[in-house]
Parts: structure tokens; C-alpha cells; sequence
């Protein structure tokens, strides 16, 4: 499903990549697996956090999705980088013109879907990043998430494709201006329909700007593949 890309979810994604370092220490997890000089494709790259964060390790970095707000929102925050494309559209209707030495799928969606694009646009490394955990964070009570890290293996188990796996955990939390915020981002991200906003999960923030913020520390998985194993299954 395309996520939903409103203003305000904008606006609070900003909050937090600005504040936690996330992304960064996202891409230094990558970085390792990534071909030297690579030109990388982030697929489903949201607001380019960690497509602007892939570019201290390689060559280029195409950024795309479908999504035309977050783009645009990428485009005025990283200027015109030469190191950086930004495409919008269906990953599987813009093929390169040269195949990727690399392509990054993070949190998006199906596996097999996933590697079905990247035989097709890929001649290197294929990175899937994956949730290594089974309830949503932000939700009172237990919300199941889907695309697990997990399912992810059983996948690629099944269609006998080796692979390297890292596990790893970020923190990727919240930080609030006010307890009217943290009620609209509960609204906004809370998928167990609760009432009450879980206000007692909150803990000081990191400074005057942000005086509340909600931990998350989330627990991934990073799955390596390579396309010339993919064609020898």
C-alpha cells in the first residue's frame, strides 16, 4: 500500500530525522556491502532521508517513488547535488539506462516484488532492510506489522537464493514541541483505534525546542543478496 503522505506526517518525519541520526547510521550499516563507485538506487525513498545519507559512500544515488510530496519536500531540502536524481514514479516502470551497481529496499513492501525490480535494474548488490520485529511501535496494544524480517527469510529460503543477513537496532524516535503534538502524532500513527493517547510513554527531550520525545529503538535486519546468484537459482 502507498503510504499516505500528508503535511503534518512530513512535517513530523523532519522532526526526527533531524534530531535522531537515524539515516546516517542507517547508511553506515550499508555502506560495507555497497560496490566501490557504486551508483545506487534507494527504491521507495520516502523524503531521501537516507537517500542524501548513501552519498558519502558511492559514486551516485537515484532516489524514486511514486510519492510526489515527499520528493518535492527532498528536492528543496538536498539543492542540486549533482550526486543526487531524484524520479518520481512506478519503481517498475523507470528502468536506468545503465543497470545499478547497487539498488536499497527499505521497509518496502514485498520481498519477491522487490527482487523481481532489482533483476531487472540491478547488475550488483541487492539490500533489503527489513523490520525485525512483529507489533507496531507507535500503536497502543498489539497492532501486527507486515514485511517482517522474518517472512523476509523464509522467502528468500524458498526460492533458494543465498544470502548475507545483518541484525542491528537505531534509535528512530519522536521528538515533540508540545503534549498537543504528541496527541496529534498518537492520532496520526496509532493504529489500535485507543482513545487516550499513551501520554506515559513520553521522556524529556532533547532540549527546549523538542521538551517531550517518544522512544523508539527499532530492531532491523539487513539482507544482502547478489544478482548474479539470483540468475544462477
Amino acid at each position: 500500500m502507498m503510504q499516505a503522505w500528508t503535511p503534518e506526517g512530513m512535517a513530523f518525519l523532519q522532526d526526527a530525522m533531524a534530531c535522531c541520526g537515524y539515516y546516517p547510521a542507517l547508511a553506515r550499516r550499508i555502506a560495507p556491502y555497497l560496490p566501490k563507485q557504486a551508483h545506487v538506487c534507494d527504491a521507495g525513498c520516502g523524503l531521501g532521508g537516507l537517500s542524501v545519507a548513501l552519498l558519502p559512500y558511492c559514486r551516485h544515488v537515484t532516489a524514486v517513488d511514486r510519492a510526489a510530496a515527499p520528493l518535492e519536500n527532498l528536492r528543496q531540502r538536498a539543492g542540486h547535488d549533482p550526486r543526487l536524481t531524484v524520479r518520481q514514479g512506478d519503481i517498475r516502470c523507470l528502468p536506468p539506462e545503465t543497470p545499478y551497481d547497487a539498488m536499497v529496499f527499505c521497509l518496502f513492501g514485498d520481498v519477491e516484488e522487490a527482487l523481481t525490480v532489482a533483476r531487472q535494474q540491478c547488475r550488483g548488490t541487492v539490500l533489503l532492510i527489513r523490520r525485525d520485529y512483529a507489533y507496531h511501535r507507535f500503536s497502543t496494544g498489539r497492532v501486527p506489522v507486515g514485511f517482517t524480517a522474518a517472512d523476509s527469510e523464509d522467502t528468500l529460503r524458498h526460492l533458494s537464493l543465498s544470502y548475507r543477513m545483518e541484525r542491528f537496532s537505531l534509535e528512530f524516535g519522536q521528538p515533540l514541541r508540545s503534549l498537543e503534538d504528541a496527541r496529534r502524532f498518537f492520532r496520526l500513527y496509532d493504529r489500535s483505534g485507543a482513545v487516550e493517547p499513551p501520554l506515559h510513554r513520553l521522556v524529556p527531550g532533547p532540549g527546549p525546542e523538542f521538551p517531550y520525545y517518544l522512544p523508539n529503538r527499532k530492531e532491523l535486519c539487513l539482507l544482502a543478496v547478489e544478482i548474479p546468484a539470483m540468475e544462477e537459482a
